[in-house]
């Protein structure tokens, strides 16, 4: 219900994210389904968010808000890839490609793409529910 699959959906999801995982990956279909390798390769864009190394990530917080922001008024519709930087050999070799030097830290690593017609609806509780 959180994720606002429909009830088709969320059983699905169920199967697959439980007992059936094993089997799925056995065949090779866990990349069809949770991998995000077409979308990467028809986004509009990629764009690495980097800042001074010394930089803590909360400092880093405002100006990647305001990048979000900035994308959403160019009419684009922006997905982190977190993993990417999550992990430090993976940040590196990024880093390394693309000539981020070690000045600099890669923050974020987002894919932009432009906002469809009709955007997906959002499951957000209603703001009574959030402010006690």
């Amino acid at each position: 219900a959180m994720l606002g699959l429909s009830p088709r959906a969320a059983a699905e999801a169920r199967l697959v994210l439980g007992p059936l995982w094993r089997p799925a990956e056995m065949l090779g279909l866990i990349e069809r389904l949770a991998g995000e390798s077409a979308q990467t390769r028809s986004s509009a864009a990629v764009a690495l968010f980097h800042r001074p190394a010394s930089d803590s990530p909360v400092a880093a917080g405002r100006p990647y808000l305001r990048l979000l922001l900035e994308a959403s008024k160019l009419g684009l519709a922006a997905w982190p890839m977190g993993v990417l930087t999550a992990d430090p050999e993976a940040r590196a070799e990024i880093s390394q490609r693309v000539g981020i030097g070690p000045d600099r830290r890669l923050m974020q690593v987002i894919r932009l793409g432009a906002i469809g017609a009709q955007p997906e609806a959002r499951a957000r509780r209603p703001i009574d529910e959030l402010i006690v």
